[in-house]
């Protein structure tokens, strides 16, 4: 079912660092098509997005893909005579609230992602590092780690296919939401929605419909939360969880996901059917679109 991608936190990251700077494979002069290995992370990366791999399956590409992008940010600085020593991908992705319309466990905890907080694990690895730098030794170390992890992300960006998995399907998904066949079952969706009393076209009206309701709510509870100083992550999240608006928030948002979520599978599937069917990928194991 059409929805916001499941484009990952690396992913999307290194899609913008592409886009600013025309890393995209295009035709144009002295370009190189993608190697083998770049193809296929490429269709990897299409998998994922299409639903037609698991859950599992995502978190582990966007683990891998920060891994290797942390790795060449290490061999980067080492170039430069500075040492960086590569973060936990787990303080730079988040299994654990990532987006996942395959599992009614994940709804019923998570709703559909859009009022849960990012869970980090906390990244310490450079902190004796940059503690013993003072004046100009920080300045140049930290102009030369954001040097390196623009280029690192670029080049690890290229190595996963991103930009190629992102187009390839962008291109199958258009054709696929186009379908008459998705279209009724699209239909279908929405009527067995608004016999659980939402009128919405589909889950992706219906998200974004509640995305909205979150944002102007955000936008009131962060109005409302006096700010002596900036607060710490973890400070503001506690502060926000404990507002009453937030939680009556997080119950619709969660109310809406689980009874919809019978809804929604029937759609998935058919989606997942005919990605597969235009795409020419394995057949879908589990996921959801």
């Amino acid at each position: 079912m059409s929805k916001p991608k499941k484009v990952l936190l690396w992913s999307l990251a290194a899609v913008v660092l592409l886009a600013g700077a025309g890393w995209f494979y295009t035709a144009r002069s002295g370009a190189t098509g993608p190697t083998p290995a770049e193809a296929a992370q490429a269709r990897r990366l299409e998998a994922v997005l299409a639903g037609l791999l698991p859950q599992s399956e995502s978190n582990r590409f966007n683990s891998e893909l920060a891994a290797r992008t942390e790795r060449l940010i290490a061999d980067c600085m080492r170039d430069k005579g500075l040492q960086y020593f590569p973060k936990d991908p787990l303080s730079l992705t988040d299994p654990e609230t990532s987006t996942d319309f395959s599992s009614l466990a994940y709804a019923q905890t998570h709703g559909f992602g859009i009022a849960a907080w990012p869970t980090f694990a906390p990244s310490h690895e450079n902190d004796h590092v940059t503690a013993a730098l003072t004046g100009q030794e920080r300045q140049r170390y930290d102009a030369a780690l954001t040097s390196c992890s623009d280029s690192s992300a670029k080049r690890a960006a290229k190595e996963f296919g991103i930009a190629q998995g992102n187009a390839d399907y962008d291109r199958t998904d258009r054709a696929v939401t186009s379908d008459p066949e998705y279209r009724r079952a699209l239909t279908e969706w929405a009527d067995c929605a608004r016999k659980k009393g939402y009128d919405n076209r589909s889950r992706l009206d219906l998200i974004n419909q509640l995305r909205s309701e979150y944002m102007e709510l955000m936008k009131k509870i962060n109005n409302s939360i006096p700010m002596e100083s900036a607060p710490s992550q973890e400070e503001l999240e506690r502060r926000t969880k404990a507002e009453p608006a937030y939680q009556k928030f997080a119950r619709k948002e969660i109310q809406a996901a689980v009874e919809t979520f019978p809804c929604s599978t029937v759609t998935d599937s058919v989606y997942r059917t005919l990605f597969q069917h235009r795409s020419g990928l394995p057949a879908a194991t589990s996921g959801s679109h």
